[in-house]
């Protein structure tokens, strides 16, 4: 089942990936909006489940590590979201997703664990496979021209393997219902961070359609918190190592999805499709989907 709720999660977070791309880029003025809009659904969830769940306003360390935890993840969402505003969705999700790489380089130090040959060779198929998909045109003259994205995008990646250790940390001896409530007040509150006074007035004032509205309520009130919880119970079911990997497997999910959005026949978005970025992107995500896989045995 964790393997199930991990894949489900992964799947249902392609969606959100490609209905947010399509919600900061065409929608919301600044990505500052958009986090204050992500921000708000996650307080009244957990605000809700706290209630619901009578959690208890007792705070133990594990429940600090689950606000750490949170903050790792607000970090990671915060820089992704400003990602989806300046590059294509699916080459921003391919270069986060790598975060089994720092899964497995945090583990040496404080796990005291060590990697073979092969392991090796798959980190570095890994971080091949993430610089390829970040140059837009690829050619002899790009290939060493180093996009502006990828370095904060590689920072997002190392934020989220923290989430993922001490998420699982926290689990140990909180329920999955307190884990969700203060890791969705971490993330939150770093969210927020993002914000200036003005921005809840201009996010209310940029929703001034019914397509806007539906597809925020749809990515961020529906779909995104069933991710979560899916989330949350495959990481408290399964071994981190694993559920990561499956995990990290969402960018082929992302592709999908902006792929299916970028058909001329839906226009959701206007990600290119012509054969040479499709063969890029899809040889890219396979490549670090392949080598996380193999990081992870």
């Amino acid at each position: 089942m964790d393997i199930l709720f991990a894949t489900l999660s992964a799947t249902v977070f392609g969606l959100v990936s490609a209905i947010d791309k399509r919600l900061i880029s065409k929608t919301v003025p600044n990505f500052n909006c958009f986090c204050c809009a992500v921000g708000i659904s996650l307080t009244i969830f957990a605000i809700g489940t706290f209630f619901l769940m009578d959690i208890g306003f007792s705070l133990n360390q594990h429940r600090f590590i689950a606000i750490v935890s949170g903050c790792c993840w607000g970090a990671t969402l915060g820089i992704q979201f400003y990602g989806y505003k300046i590059e294509e969705a699916s080459r921003v999700s391919a270069i986060v997703h790598t975060f089994p790489v720092f899964v497995t380089i945090i583990a040496i130090p404080f796990l005291g664990e060590s990697l073979t040959t092969i392991q090796f060779i798959a980190m570095g198929i890994v971080v091949i496979g993430a610089y390829v998909i970040s140059i837009n045109d690829l050619s002899i003259t790009t290939i060493f021209k180093v996009n502006k994205a990828l370095p904060i995008l590689v920072l997002a990646s190392f934020f989220m393997a923290l989430a993922h250790i001490t998420g699982k940390w926290a689990l140990e001896s909180e329920s999955v219902e307190s884990v969700y409530v203060f890791r969705n007040l971490g993330m939150a509150f770093v969210l927020f961070a993002f914000c200036k006074p003005k921005t809840p007035i201009e996010l209310f004032q940029s929703l001034n359609n019914k397509l806007a509205w539906t597809l925020l309520l749809l990515s961020e009130f529906i779909l995104a918190p069933v991710a979560v919880i899916l989330q949350v119970l495959a990481t408290n079911m399964g071994a981190i190592t694993i559920i990561s990997t499956v995990t990290a497997s969402r960018p082929v999910f992302v592709f999908a999805f902006v792929t299916l959005f970028s058909l001329p026949f839906v226009r959701l978005l206007d990600e290119k499709l012509d054969a040479k970025t499709l063969a890029v992107k899809s040889s890219s995500i396979a490549a670090i989907t392949v080598g996380i896989a193999v990081l992870s045995i």
